[in-house]
């Protein structure tokens, strides 16, 4: 049986990252973008997922992961 999610709240801190209460009482992390989302324990987890899609998506990442300029 799928567990339940209620919105909580998005993060202060990340874009496209939002934390959800489970059925079960256990807080978890959402990354949600380009009309998908995966839940993680911890918000920074969520973050560096948003990152990877959007470098997957040739976009610039806007949470944790960075280019560096030389």
């Amino acid at each position: 049986m799928a567990s339940h999610f209620t919105r909580i709240k998005k993060s202060d801190r990340y874009k496209y990252v939002t934390l959800y209460l489970t059925s079960k009482g256990e807080e978890r992390w959402a990354a949600k973008i380009y009309g998908n989302g995966k839940y993680f324990d911890t918000e920074k987890e969520a973050a560096i997922c948003i990152d990877k899609k959007l470098l997957e998506k040739g976009k610039d990442a806007v949470n944790i992961l960075v280019k560096l300029n030389k």
